[in-house]
Order: C-alpha cells, then sequence, then structure tokens
C-alpha cells in the first residue's frame, strides 16, 4: 500500500510541476508561486480548522503521536516552522523552470535520486535505520535506472 502511495504522490509531484510551468509560461513565474500557495494555505486552513472542530466534538484528542510528544518536550525551535515552507516554495518555483529547460523526464528523475539520497541521509542520521546490503542495493539500482532514463 505505502508503494502505491508513493507512486500516486510522485505522479502528482509532476503534474503540478508540469501545470505550474504551463501558467508560468502563461502568467509568469511570480503569478504561479502564488496560485500555487494561496490554494496550499486555503487547504491547510480547511485541514486545520476540521482537525480543530473534528477534535472538540470526539470525547478524546485527535491527536497523533508525534503532536503528542511535542506537547509534552519544548516547543520546536522557529526553523522548523519556516524552512519546510521554503523549501515547498522553491519546490514550486524551480521545478517548472528547470522542465521549460531540460523536460519533465530529466527534472523528475534528477528529484527522485535527490529524494533517494536524502531518504538514505534521514534514516540513517535521524530514524537509526541502518544501511543493510538490499538497502544499498535497491536504492543504487535506482540510481542507476534515474540516470539512464535522463539520458
Amino acid at each position: 500500500m505505502a508503494w502505491f502511495l508513493s507512486f500516486g504522490l510522485g505522479f502528482l509531484i509532476t503534474l503540478q510541476a508540469a501545470f505550474n510551468r504551463d501558467l508560468s509560461v502563461k502568467r509568469g513565474l511570480p503569478t504561479a508561486l502564488l496560485a500555487n500557495n494561496s490554494v496550499a494555505l486555503a487547504a491547510s486552513v480547511l485541514v486545520w480548522a476540521g482537525w480543530m472542530w473534528m477534535s472538540r466534538r470526539a470525547a478524546i484528542p485527535m491527536t497523533d503521536p508525534l503532536i503528542a510528544d511535542l506537547q509534552q518536550a519544548s516547543a520546536p525551535p522557529l526553523w522548523i516552522w519556516i524552512v519546510p515552507g521554503l523549501i515547498g516554495m522553491l519546490f514550486v518555483m524551480g521545478v517548472p523552470a528547470a522542465i521549460r529547460e531540460y523536460g519533465a523526464l530529466k527534472v523528475t528523475v534528477g528529484i527522485i535520486a535527490g529524494q533517494i539520497v536524502a531518504s538514505i541521509a534521514w534514516d540513517l542520521l535521524r530514524e537509526g535505520q541502518p544501511m543493510t546490503a538490499s538497502r544499498g542495493i535497491g536504492a543504487g539500482l535506482v540510481l542507476v535506472g534515474a540516470i539512464l532514463a535522463s539520458r
């Protein structure tokens, strides 16, 4: 199930980038960036409002373990509130421009390669998951495939 969800999200990322590229060609990159982030903000507010409404109606608070841990721990540092939004903005701004220059396939396989490297580092450094031979070989094969597909 996780693979299908990840595949679907990857598919949507490519569509989002292609649609943003089309909008940026017709109306300019700043307009595409503003439109994309405005919709994301509106959707986020609706999700937050629904979450708050549901948690007030439920007999028990609707929090996941991560939120419970954060509530018990000290407040998260300021950067954790800012950096993800900046990364998202850079992604929404950079991918359409890259697609215009290099094409969707090369950009997408480059994104996949970057995600693989970042995921390996995250799992190793933050989650404590060791790099096994099968994970290393699998990641290496995907990276090689990404490189071959972009040529």
